[in-house]
């Protein structure tokens, strides 16, 4: 009885090492992050939605189309992305660059005023009207102003947690093994099938947090802050998902194999004691 109670508890070790490996592994790394922006072709899709913005402002506002053109470029959503992600990972204030998209802008208004001969007075209007974009432009790429710290100050508070748990989950699980094998002493076959059955339900485990996923979030029609945003969250989502699935099945069947070699073992060494039993009970005495 001992023994399984301590191979239940080397099963909640790998699950809580597992999870907190991954979450540290995704979530709290800056560079899975941006390697999930990049493949879910985030920079293209943010450009084309901030460009659209600005066309509606600028429409609404009674100017040409024209005048908010090449203010923005791919290359600078990569550079202030790359920015407010240090200041979530990293801890710094790095401060989105605006004067080039101000000073597009004007060279832009200018030369929209001089085709079409007028002669604006109150500059404030433009002045308004810059700050509209740049605005629309940090509120598009997430830049979140003032909040960074306390974003920074929750995420390092998260990560913290998550490394502790990560640190509980390993000390379980040695302890378990070290425990488990004095048990258990040379009595392999038996070994072989608690580790079978470890690793089943660890497999398990794997589905079940899989089906609680699909089961609570729509991944398909998931949608957070803006769509290019939620593209990003979909592709990690997905990808976990079938992660554990894969890993599951794997797992599951490692399991069935170890516990069919363990049984295997056990019937086999039995089986040997028996025949020794019966060639000393017909031997015959000299």
């Amino acid at each position: 009885m001992k023994r399984y109670i301590i191979a239940f508890l080397l099963i909640i070790g790998f699950v809580i090492t597992y999870i907190s490996l991954t979450i540290t592994n995704t979530i709290f790394s800056e560079d899975y992050i941006l390697k999930k922006i990049d493949k879910a072709n985030y920079y293209q899709k943010i450009y084309e939605t901030i460009n659209e913005n600005f066309t509606n402002y600028t429409m609404q506002s009674g100017l040409e189309e024209y005048v908010v053109q090449d203010i923005i470029t791919i290359e600078k959503i990569k550079t202030d992305t790359k920015l407010i992600l240090d200041n979530f990972y990293r801890g710094t204030n790095n401060i989105i660059e605006t004067e080039t998209i101000k000073s597009q802008i004007d060279k832009n208004i200018e030369k929209y005023l001089e085709e079409n001969n007028l002669n604006i007075q109150d500059k404030s209007s433009i002045s308004k009207f810059e700050d509209l974009i740049i605005e629309q432009y940090k509120n598009n790429i997430s830049e979140y102003g003032n909040q960074r710290t306390n974003i920074y100050t929750k995420m390092i508070n998260a990560k913290n947690l998550v490394n502790k748990i990560t640190g509980i989950g390993i000390i379980i699980i040695v302890i378990s093994i070290f425990i488990f094998f004095i048990l258990c002493k040379r009595n392999y076959n038996f070994i072989i099938s608690i580790s079978g059955m470890a690793s089943a339900c660890l497999g398990i485990v794997f589905f079940i947090i899989k089906a609680l996923i699909n089961i609570n979030i729509d991944i398909n029609n998931f949608y957070l802050l803006n769509d290019s945003i939620s593209e990003v969250l979909k592709l990690i989502l997905q990808e976990t998902v079938g992660s554990l699935n894969i890993q599951g099945i794997i797992l599951f069947a490692l399991g069935i194999i170890l516990i069919i070699v363990g049984n295997y073992v056990e019937s086999k060494k039995k089986l040997n004691i028996a025949e020794g039993e019966n060639k000393n009970k017909y031997k015959k005495p000299f």
